[in-house]
């Protein structure tokens, strides 16, 4: 059984470079690895070139592409039964594979998804948690799940749900090989939006009756000054050159392609994005019966355009008007925006003092806690050798007899254990890290 983890990158080598380290560390034969570059100037190939592992498959679209085009044609690459994307500034955990692989064994189920853990680059100031990992005990050593895809895209409809990783996931997520073929026989394409992880979250899940959900992480999420999504629902007044250029980047690469949203992808407002891509899946895929609460959503949406300026208030009210006027509920937003009175900025970003906590490494009952900036090194390879290590090679996770939606369930012993191994261990991981002990 052959998973396909793969990267699609452009002109990130700085931080790629770091990512294709984590992958390359993972022990298994059957384990591909397929870098996607699309059309990079800045020495990707070269990094991918210098590789001598032969499960590193390198493609190149030749021309710049959006980013859906590229996540197309790297899928096209992949020969994996199962098949995991993630971003040039993340990271794979060796142990998370190993973990996964035995599931993947004993369930061959067309979904995995796990909770991930967050790591921060190191940025200009002022970012608070840049260049931080924390190991929270809720992230780590808990049960496989199965969970109802029906109850989840009902909770999705009903506006319960705001956040798309409760989906089903092929980014940062697993996804077998039938299930990709079966959404795409449905449409032109499997990553058929220009927001290409949120469209497939919800194209999958109303493509299979439930997936299962590992309390345990399998990768890290990195957050860098060049992330798409990061810059993009941010004021382009307050981002570093580097993010306001993936940002321009991404809209520019969108607007030609062939595949638009339905709703304007320069929203910011990811409630936004993903009530678009519901409605999208809702028609194509379930014959609208979905019973969608757009006031619901209005209301987040709403919500999240009152964080941001006046400028990107007003863009967003017009971006979601055209949306509520095409699908019929003009109406439902017009008596939804005076619920939710615009006040203004509360507080300027720039008049936020924030102080930076000097401490090398923390370890709390609930949280173990790694501050980068005062080791030698400072990336994501280095973050994820270190979880590798706290985490440990003896957790299996157990199943719960009973399928859950969500919460967490009670704390169970083999846990308590887990995690007094995981602190135990972590405060010599740490002072090795950090002050150079044995």
């Amino acid at each position: 059984m052959k998973i396909s983890l793969v990267i699609p990158t452009r002109e990130r080598a700085q931080f790629f470079k770091y990512c294709l380290e984590t992958a390359i560390r993972v022990d298994d034969e059957d384990f591909e690895i397929i870098v996607s570059d699309n059309a990079s100037q800045d020495g990707t190939g070269d990094i991918v070139r210098a590789c001598t592992d032969p499960r590193v498959k390198y493609v190149n679209t030749g021309k710049r592409v959006s980013m859906r085009e590229n996540f197309e044609f790297a899928l096209s690459h992949a020969t994996g039964d199962y098949v995991i994307f993630i971003g040039d500034d993340d990271a794979v955990l060796s142990g998370g594979i190993k973990i996964l692989r035995s599931l993947l064994m004993k369930h061959q189920p067309d979904v995995i998804n796990w909770r991930l853990l967050h790591y921060n680059w190191m940025q200009d100031p002022p970012h608070k948690t840049s260049g931080i990992l924390q190991i929270p005990n809720s992230s780590v050593f808990g049960q496989i799940e199965k969970r109802s895809a029906s109850r989840l895209l009902k909770d999705f409809a009903s506006a319960k749900q705001p956040q798309y990783r409760h989906g089903a996931n092929i980014y940062h997520g697993c996804v077998s090989r039938h299930l990709i073929d079966k959404v795409s026989s449905r449409t032109e394409a499997y990553f058929n939006s220009p927001v290409p992880d949120v469209y497939t979250a919800m194209a999958n899940l109303a493509c299979i009756k439930d997936l299962l959900w590992l309390r345990h992480p399998v990768t890290i999420s990195g957050e860098s000054s060049a992330s798409t999504g990061a810059a993009f629902f941010n004021d382009s007044k307050k981002l570093s050159k580097p993010a306001n250029s993936s940002a321009n980047s991404f809209i520019s690469e969108v607007q030609s392609d062939p595949i638009q949203a339905k709703i304007d992808v320069r929203i910011k407002s990811g409630a936004a994005l993903l009530l678009a891509e519901l409605c999208d899946v809702n028609d194509k895929f379930l014959s609208g019966t979905l019973n969608i609460n757009f006031e619901g959503w209005y209301g987040h949406i709403i919500t999240a355009l009152n964080l941001c300026s006046p400028e990107i208030r007003k863009d967003g009210i017009g971006h979601i008007s055209d949306f509520a006027n095409r699908t019929g509920t003009g109406k439902i937003l017009e008596a939804t925006i005076p619920k939710f009175p615009y006040l203004g900025n509360v507080q300027k970003a720039d008049d936020i003092k924030i102080e930076q906590p000097q401490v090398g490494s923390r370890i709390s009952p609930l949280k173990i806690t790694c501050d980068l900036r005062e080791g030698p090194r400072q990336d994501i390879s280095e973050v994820a050798k270190i979880a590798d290590e706290i985490l440990g090679s003896t957790y299996r996770p157990y199943n719960i007899p009973l399928p859950s939606l969500r919460g967490f369930p009670p704390v169970f012993p083999r846990e308590i254990k887990h995690w007094a191994g995981a602190v135990m261990r972590s405060g010599k991981v740490l002072d090795k890290h950090f002050h150079g002990k044995n």
